[in-house]
C-alpha cells in the first residue's frame, strides 16, 4: 500500500486547521451578527435554550474544536509518523460539523451555502479515506480498518 508523503497530510491538516482557524475566529471576535438572528429567527433553532446566540456560540465552539484537532495533530507531528490518530479523530468531527452547517443552511432555504457544505463534507470524506488507507487495514482495533478496506 502506498503511503501518502509527509507533504499531502500537512496540506490536509494546514486546510482544514485554516478553514475553522477562520471561521471560529471571526465568531469569537464578532459577537453574533444581525443577519444570523435575522436568517434564524423563523426557525425552531430561535426556542432552543439560550436563543440563538446560544445557537452560534455553539457553532464557534465546533469550530474551534476543529482548530484545535489540527493543531495537536501538527503538534504531534503526525504528518511524519504512520498513525494519525488525531486527524482522523478531527476529520471524523468535521464530517458532522458540515453536516451541521449543511442543516441550518438547508433549513432557512441557503441551498447554495448548503451545497458547499456538503463539498467540504465530502472533501474532509475523501481525506479521511486516504489518510485511514495509512492505517494497517488488517488491523481489526482500528476502525478505519473495518470502514476504508479496499478490495483487492
Amino acid at each position: 500500500m502506498q503511503t501518502l508523503n509527509a507533504g499531502k497530510v500537512l496540506a490536509i491538516q494546514l486546510r482544514f486547521g485554516t478553514t475553522f482557524f477562520l471561521s471560529a475566529t471571526l465568531k469569537w471576535s464578532g459577537g453574533v451578527p444581525a443577519w444570523f438572528i435575522q436568517q434564524f429567527q423563523a426557525t425552531w433553532l430561535s426556542r432552543s435554550p439560550g436563543g440563538l446566540p446560544a445557537v452560534f456560540y455553539f457553532l464557534a465552539v465546533l469550530e474551534t474544536v476543529g482548530v484545535l484537532g489540527c493543531g495537536a495533530s501538527i503538534v504531534r507531528l503526525e504528518f511524519l509518523r504512520p498513525s494519525k490518530t488525531i486527524l482522523q479523530c478531527t476529520l471524523t468531527f468535521a464530517l458532522f460539523v458540515f453536516v451541521v452547517l449543511a442543516y441550518g443552511a438547508r433549513l432557512t432555504g441557503k441551498f447554495d451555502v448548503a451545497a458547499y457544505n456538503l463539498m467540504y463534507f465530502i472533501g474532509a470524506l475523501l481525506c479521511l479515506r486516504e489518510i485511514s488507507h495509512e492505517a494497517d487495514a488488517n488491523d481489526p482495533s482500528k476502525i478505519s480498518a473495518f470502514v476504508f478496506r479496499r478490495k483487492k
